[in-house]
């Protein structure tokens, strides 16, 4: 699902705090000739995602409003594809988002004509809760 926006309320002695979630499915890719080349997808404790590149993040979407909300969210991130290498990050667990999380691909051989690719589908939840609030899916690939 693209875009879902959803009411949620704060616990947590910070009542009051309403946090308005909003996840986009994202296509990310790169391609060089760098040694490592890596592109990926961060879920920032400041309420943004980004896009992960070598050595540097691109902003694509802020995902809670207001941005001090983050905290009231988990993550679970599962590989729905992957073809010519594997994903790096935590899979398969549940993330607290007081902290920022980072799902990546990375082609490392110096041969040319390398392609990786994987699809993640990102889960967010509010803490405490077992009903999933939004999910998004993340296209990741990189070509030397």
């Amino acid at each position: 699902m693209s875009g879902i926006q959803q009411l949620l309320f704060a616990t947590k002695g910070q009542a009051g705090i309403v946090g308005i979630l909003s996840l986009s499915d994202q296509t990310l890719g790169i391609v060089g000739t760098d040694v490592a080349l890596r592109v990926g997808y961060e879920l920032g404790s400041d309420g943004k995602a980004y896009k992960a590149l070598s050595g540097s993040n691109v902003l694509l979407e802020q995902w809670v409003t207001p941005p001090v909300a983050a905290w009231q969210f988990e993550v679970f991130v599962t590989v729905a594809t992957a073809v010519g290498g594997t994903v790096n990050g935590t899979i398969g667990a549940w993330l607290p988002m007081t902290i920022a999380h980072q799902w990546y691909i990375q082609a490392n051989t110096s041969t040319n004509n390398e392609s990786i690719t994987a699809t993640l589908a990102v889960t967010l939840r509010k803490v405490g809760d077992t009903g999933n609030i939004d999910t998004a899916y993340i296209y990741l690939s990189a070509h030397k």
